[in-house]
């Protein structure tokens, strides 16, 4: 869960990843321009292969690769 996101600004987006030993996987991306409205990540990959989390701000038209603008970051841990 995370709270406190701003929405992306128009002309940009966030993309979430995963990160580890074998690289980065994108999970998805969002903008959170609506309020209230949960969003829901995914990936075909196991996340104890790759423990950390990040979430960048890219702009439109861009490629969908890490931006170097990370907004959030952290290890997840077992639920």
């Amino acid at each position: 869960d995370v709270h406190g996101l701003p929405a992306a600004q128009p002309g940009s987006y966030y993309i979430a990843w995963l990160r580890g030993p074998k690289g980065v996987v994108p999970l998805g991306s969002f903008h959170a321009r609506q309020i209230a409205k949960p969003i829901t990540l995914w990936s075909g990959v196991d996340p104890k292969d790759y423990p950390r989390f990040s979430v960048t701000l890219q702009e439109e038209g861009q490629p969908p690769t890490p931006s170097g603008k990370t907004v959030l970051s952290g290890e997840l841990t077992a639920r």
